[in-house]
């Protein structure tokens, strides 16, 4: 048995080294790749998170604009209104009718 063993082919650890370092090279290469992908992939969601805010910022301007401008336009009309009702009322007190308008 002891004989059997000896006939064996010994290893070649610089065969085997070669491999390995042949596996580890590749590894890292496609590592690198993996790296830089994942960098574009936060630059470009970055990127879109800043954007999301801008049109949030720029939405939110929008919306107050928005909303002090329908409040000018409510006081115009309720004045407008009013003056309406002023001239109703005063027309008809001139014809010699009162009237009440709500």
């Amino acid at each position: 048995m002891e004989s059997t063993l000896r006939s064996l082919p010994q290893p070649d650890f610089g065969i085997i080294a070669k491999c390995v370092r042949g596996i580890v090279e590749s590894f890292i290469q496609f590592s690198e790749k993996v790296v830089e992908d994942i960098d574009r992939l936060v630059r470009s969601i970055d990127a879109l998170t800043e954007q999301m805010a801008a049109l949030r910022r720029e939405t939110r301007q929008e919306f107050e604009t928005t909303q002090l401008n329908m409040a000018a336009f409510q006081e115009e009309f309720r004045a407008g209104l009013n003056a309406l009702k002023g001239d109703t009322q005063r027309g008809f007190a001139e014809m010699g009718t009162e009237i009440q308008v709500s």
